[in-house]
């Protein structure tokens, strides 16, 4: 078997306004070959996807800074309006990782929510990591244009 390169295509490419959070459940589906996207991603391959997700800090396991090759988390920090919003943001991120089976860390403070993606038993970064990612993305825009 020929081991999987990974780029942008990888993600979905389905337009901000059709995702809600109805529909955002129907965006994750994971390979056939599910031991593929849980494998690390080569410094490259990091790379390229941090150049993507243009939101997100790639940080070391401490939670300090460091260039998108060495990093072995994903992290955001996300503002809302009010609890309601920040508490309704986690539950739904919750449902949204749920079927691809990956924990989100979340630090909340009121209004504030620090969300770090990792697949932790392996230290490192996996094509679910950014696949999480990329649908938190697309759920804070549609949610912002709502």
């Amino acid at each position: 078997m020929q081991p999987l390169k990974l780029t942008a295509s990888h993600l979905p490419t389905i337009p901000v306004s059709f995702i809600t959070r109805s529909v955002a459940l129907k965006l994750v589906q994971l390979p056939d070959d599910k031991a593929e996207i849980f494998k690390p991603l080569s410094p490259p391959d990091q790379a390229a996807y941090l150049g993507y997700l243009t939101s997100w800090n790639a940080t070391k396991t401490d939670g300090a800074a460091c260039d998108p090759e060495s990093a072995t988390k994903l992290s955001m920090d996300v503002k809302f309006k009010n609890y309601k919003q920040t508490t309704q943001f986690i539950t739904d991120v919750m449902a949204i990782s749920q079927p691809l089976r990956h924990h989100v860390w979340f630090e909340n403070h009121y209004t504030t929510t620090k969300v770090v993606l990792q697949t932790g038993y392996l230290d490192k970064l996996t094509a679910i990591d950014f696949r999480m990612a990329e649908l938190i993305k697309l759920y804070r825009q549609a949610a912002e244009q709502s």
